[in-house]
């Protein structure tokens, strides 16, 4: 990571889910315990000493991508909706304000380290409006953005994986 950052912002895309009922709130299949885990190890030396703020989309799959990482920090998860997947109803300028909102509270009232946990439609919509760039987040990997003078920057991320 570059020098002192203003903020920083770990987007983390879910671990793979239990598809058993894809109508159900399913939490992590075993492949997605396995992939939480590797998030622990990724990010809890990184962070160890930051005291990042940990949220999530209020979906099963996302809090428990996030809880290795936060019972290695001695941390808690907290559930945020604006991190939420688009409702069946919900437009895309709906959810882009939302996203916008949740980027907005980031920059302005977040604490220096934030992890957040979300989904395939959400995340790259967040990262395009913070970067103006694309990037796709598999299942299990994240991105780490840095805030500079009011602008973002991607620091690193993991391997784009979906194993």
């Amino acid at each position: 990571m570059s020098p002192n950052p203003e903020k920083i912002l770990v987007l983390v895309r879910h671990a793979h889910r239990d598809t058993t009922s894809r109508k159900a709130d399913n939490g992590l299949s075993n492949k997605g315990q396995k992939q939480a885990l590797e998030i622990k190890k990724e990010l809890a030396s990184k962070f160890m000493n930051e005291a990042p703020l940990l949220v999530s989309s209020p979906k099963l799959r996302c809090i428990e991508t996030l809880e290795p990482l936060a019972e290695a920090l001695g941390k808690k998860v907290k559930s945020n909706d604006l991190l939420d997947e688009a409702a069946p109803d919900e437009s895309t300028s709906e959810l882009i304000g939302r996203i916008q909102e949740f980027l907005d509270w980031w920059k302005t009232k977040a604490p220096k380290v934030t992890v957040a946990c979300s989904h395939g439609d959400w995340l790259p919509e967040a990262y395009g409006l913070l970067t103006g760039k694309q990037m796709d987040l598999t299942k299990g990997s994240w991105a780490l953005l840095a805030l500079y003078s009011g602008k973002v920057h991607r620091q690193e991320s993991s391997a784009n994986r979906d194993h």
